[in-house]
């Protein structure tokens, strides 16, 4: 049996076409060849076990077909999962590779070096965060040839196109809840790892906002709690919490693993939820509706970000503006529940 490679010539003599021909079926790139062509060409690729070789693909057009998914994610792992899961759908739907790249957010100077090697394989676009993608980082990868980008953020970049993460209308909706059952002294538990600053003063901003659109501004206290996201030491940050004279009547938690560390605390003191207290997670993961009392908590459209990210790629790929709105924060939906 022979070991040789099979090119895009042994395509074009099966076929009978020219290889100018077979690379733009394989590729895509000419609508006006027939079909009837088309179906020669992709029936001889497939007869002859053609794989395009994607190194030398690269080297021709000085990027590759690949979409960067890179950095660290907001988000519990379910909807990390959701966010990459679309992403991977559509981003081969409209003919490209998904890579993704998990940063455990380390020294700026860790980060670059990532990115750097990143940028060594060529890819066409990268899907990231402002956390991990700085101004300079931007500038770099357009020298290096990326033609599409979308970061992820609180609020517009400046330098770059940016989805919109709406954790502040989320918080407004909690509060605007938490405040119409009459509760005025709301705990919110964060976590401790200072890159999730933003996200924290973000939900402190709905809430705030939440009391001001009700008029009782001067009357709504927050107490922060930050805690390590561990059970034990969650156990005994609730412990301190209620154990204060004016408790809170509220937990709302940064994500539905901390509301659920928070509820078994809770219970373990035999406190009543949501009679007692009252507890509110973020993310709307699966747990919420089995566990016992079931949790309220937010839910964020993952599957509509990842489809608008990938549509602005598109956008700048074919090198047409990005239409106004396209990457606007989606609407969050609070789901209440058992719990309050």
């Amino acid at each position: 049996m022979s070991n040789k490679r099979v090119t895009s010539h042994d395509v074009a003599r099966l076929a009978g076409v020219s290889r100018t021909t077979v690379s733009y079926v394989l590729n895509g790139k000419d609508q006006t060849i027939s079909e009837e062509t088309r179906s020669k060409v992709l029936e001889a690729a497939r007869q002859l076990g053609y794989q395009p070789d994607e190194s030398a693909r690269t080297l021709r057009r000085g990027v590759s077909n690949e979409i960067g998914l890179f950095g660290i994610w907001p988000f519990q792992a379910q909807f990390n999962y959701e966010f990459a899961s679309t992403l991977q759908d559509e981003v081969n739907r409209i003919g490209y590779n998904l890579v993704i790249y998990t940063s455990k957010h380390n020294s700026e100077a860790d980060i670059n070096n990532w990115i750097t090697q990143i940028l060594a394989r060529r890819p066409l676009g990268i899907i990231s965060t402002v956390q991990e993608i700085k101004a300079e980082n931007y500038t770099m990868m357009q020298k290096m040839g990326v033609k599409a980008c979308v970061l992820m953020s609180f609020e517009p970049s400046g330098y770059a196109p940016t989805a919109i993460l709406p954790v502040q209308r989320a918080a407004y909706l909690v509060g605007a809840h938490l405040i119409q059952k009459e509760h005025r002294h709301i705990a919110l538990l964060v976590p401790q790892q200072p890159w999730q600053e933003p996200a924290v003063q973000r939900r402190i901003k709905g809430l705030r906002q939440a009391a001001h659109d009700a008029h009782i501004g001067d009357a709504f206290r927050i107490t922060q709690v930050p805690i390590q996201g561990e059970l034990e030491d969650t156990r005994q940050k609730i412990r301190e919490l209620m154990g204060i004279e004016y408790h809170p009547s509220a937990i709302y938690a940064f994500n539905d693993e901390y509301a659920f560390q928070v509820t078994k605390a809770l219970l373990e003191m035999d406190l009543r939820i949501p009679e007692d207290i009252t507890v509110i997670g973020t993310d709307n993961t699966s747990l919420c509706e089995v566990m016992h009392p079931s949790l309220t908590s937010v839910e964020f459209d993952m599957m509509g970000l990842a489809n608008r990210c990938v549509k602005a790629l598109q956008y700048q790929i074919d090198q047409q503006p990005i239409p106004a709105g396209l990457l606007d924060g989606l609407e969050p939906v609070l789901i209440p529940r058992q719990s309050g």
